[in-house]
């Protein structure tokens, strides 16, 4: 992911301590959701064949949570992807910087076709199109937008978003329909599946470049709070009405009262509509200002995650595939929980908790590894 860590290479005296408090509190909210976003993985990894979530019919109550509160991961990576980008480029030379990004933008693209997709199969019998991909190609967008005004690209970055809710803009020519819808497609017989698109999330991560600003002002709790306040209850009204927003409008659910809250409450995330994003980063919003509140080793490990999010995902998904597979082999004697089996949450939040465990300590010793020797090693940068 991209953090002002990850750009620290054209930082050339510390920060004011104003900043330092602002690149703290990204740390701190990127820390935060890429530990849900390893609960997501750990139940996807050990959940059983056939069973889903967020499928109304059959969900249970922590079984639709689980998956819900990991909805809030993307929206936050991409957004604050575009406020570090901006935190980043204030008073530096902004060409090295946009040739950073791009380089940096094409390298996880590279990571998501290669790594990131054989971690989730432990082959490569398909390629998968995931976040990395999205956030990769959103840089490579937004490294020609870098030293533009905040303003403007984050009212590009709204535009787009709106305009996604509006029409049908894959359907306008083979080009759009690659960036913004998901797909399924084959290149000399390989099949490659794509979830996360380039077009929405590159509006999201421009809505981050045009927010950033408001990280440098004393006043950044109060107004994230109204923010996300206001996003949530323009996400109430454009879901009640059930109409514009999301293409996938919300039904009356038969038996228990909570399956139609939860129907509610289960907008679009492929692609992000409106009201997906309205949803997940009014959340986001409304927490950020009481993070900064938590100490102790949960506080500390969310830092340290933050901090080095893009070492921590690559590392993660192979952790949790191979600890997913020991588990089912010793469990239930197969590479995953069979059909019919129950979700067992025991078994997902301990691998969870356990992989966090094992990486908290990895990813500060990289992250002090980056400091000692990364002006030597320039590579480290990308990581």
């Amino acid at each position: 992911m991209s953090t002002p860590n990850a750009l620290s290479s054209f930082h050339h005296e510390p920060p004011e301590a104003s900043s330092r408090d602002r690149i703290a509190l990204v740390d701190r909210l990127r820390g935060w959701v890429i530990l849900w976003m390893a609960l997501d993985h750990a139940r996807g990894f050990l959940q059983p064949a056939g069973v889903s979530p967020e499928d109304l019919t059959t969900t249970t109550i922590p079984f639709f949570l689980m998956r819900w509160i990991t909805h809030l991961c993307a929206p936050t990576f991409v957004l604050l992807a575009g406020v570090s980008c901006w935190l980043v480029a204030r008073g530096r030379d902004l060409s090295p910087l946009r040739s950073h990004l791009l380089r940096r933008g094409l390298v996880l693209m590279a990571l998501e076709v290669t790594w990131v997709s054989f971690s989730w199969s432990f082959g490569f019998q398909a390629t998968y199109l995931g976040v990395l991909w999205a956030i990769g190609g959103s840089l490579v967008l937004l490294s020609f937008l870098v030293g533009r005004s905040p303003a403007l690209v984050g009212g590009l970055g709204l535009g787009l978003t709106i305009l996604f809710a509006s029409a049908d803009v894959a359907s306008w020519n083979p080009v759009f329909d690659a960036l913004c819808r998901a797909q399924k497609f084959e290149i000399f017989g390989h099949p490659f599946h794509s979830f996360y698109l380039i077009g929405p999330w590159f509006g999201v991560m421009a809505m981050g470049y045009g927010l950033a600003p408001w990280f440098t002002l004393r006043d950044l709790s109060n107004r994230l709070t109204a923010l996300g306040a206001g996003l949530i209850v323009g996400f109430v009204a454009l879901r009640g009405v059930n109409g514009w927003g999301d293409p996938s409008p919300w039904t009356a659910q038969e038996g228990e009262a909570w399956r139609t809250l939860f129907g509610f409450f289960n907008p679009s995330k492929y692609p992000p509509s409106l009201l997906f994003l309205m949803m997940t980063l009014g959340v986001v919003f409304l927490c950020a200002p009481l993070l900064p509140r938590l100490k102790g080793p949960l506080a500390t490990m969310m830092d340290t995650c933050g901090k080095t999010a893009l070492f921590f995902y690559l590392l993660h998904l192979p952790l949790l595939h191979g600890a997913a597979w020991c588990i089912s082999h010793l469990v239930y004697g197969t590479s995953r929980p069979p059909e019919g089996e129950p979700v067992s949450y025991l078994l997902i939040c301990g691998a969870w908790i356990g992989v966090c465990m094992m990486l908290t300590p990895l990813c500060r010793r990289w992250r002090e590894a980056k400091k000692n020797h990364g002006k030597r090693q320039p590579w480290m940068r990308y990581l």
